[in-house]
């Protein structure tokens, strides 16, 4: 079968380790650094399995059609990865480069006409080619590829796409190109400031901050004049967080 994992909060039966619950934050982000550690391993190892045989009995044994394909598998556990490495603490985005290289690979091959391009991946990448140095024109042109492809993407999660364009904004900088990333970081401001209540402030700066690295979008006047009167605190009646904001009535976030 499938491999598995159980969680305290992912109720009493194991679920795959490529549930996308595993990768939530109320879930991950509430596991230990030892359970990170656990889960990305049991990960690793399942991959190198599928590498070593992958044969049409090894798929049944899995409870899977005998011709189900080797690089599909591979695939799905391959992109979990890349997540478990971006969410752990502190992140090893970087480590995810061949686990990404090899999702996107099979995108295009069952999607040969380019018609539609997977870019959520494409911007992983950038991001993680933008932590390994010396790869910084390399993760520029992943960036550029994706962001030039955003009308085929068949989906296109927000949280994502500000991450992304964050990573990218700061690596233009760090080689130099500064007007370039003053776009992005513009296209990240607007964004934000035409949707302020998306998330709390808190999950906002998270995606767009690095710690340690100059801040050149919540710094910017116009964010200081919209989240400096903003304050979060626990709704004690739900466990909800609240945004109280000075200027506005309490704006809640499930």
């Amino acid at each position: 079968m499938l491999p598995t994992v159980k969680t305290p909060f992912t109720g009493p039966e194991p679920i795959l380790l490529i549930d996308q619950r595993l990768t939530d934050q109320n879930v991950w982000g509430r596991l230990s650094h030892a359970d990170h550690a656990m889960i990305i391993k049991l990960t690793e190892q399942f991959i190198e399995r599928v590498i070593a045989d992958g044969s049409p009995e090894f798929m049944v044994k899995l409870g899977l059609p005998s011709d189900f394909k080797k690089d599909h598998i591979l695939e799905k556990f391959y992109w979990q990865l890349a997540q478990f490495y971006r969410y752990s603490t502190p992140s090893r985005i970087a480590d995810a480069v061949p686990a990404l290289e090899f999702v996107i690979d099979v995108y295009k091959r069952c999607n040969p006409s380019g018609n539609q391009i997977d870019i959520f991946p494409m911007l992983y990448l950038g991001v993680a080619l933008s932590k390994k140095p010396g790869e910084e024109e390399k993760a520029i042109e992943t960036f550029e590829e994706a962001l030039d492809n955003l009308d085929k993407a068949p989906q296109m999660p927000v949280r994502g796409l500000i991450w992304a364009r964050a990573y990218f904004s700061r690596t233009l900088r760090k080689k130099g190109r500064v007007e370039e990333a003053k776009k992005q970081e513009k296209f990240i401001r607007e964004w934000i400031l035409g949707h302020p209540y998306s998330m709390p402030p808190s999950e906002l700066k998270e995606l767009v901050v690095e710690d340690g690295v100059a801040d050149y979008v919540f710094s910017h006047p116009d964010m200081k004049t919209v989240f400096d009167h903003m304050e979060e605190i626990k709704d004690p009646a739900t466990g909800a967080t609240v945004v109280v904001d000075r200027m506005m009535a309490r704006q809640p976030f499930q």
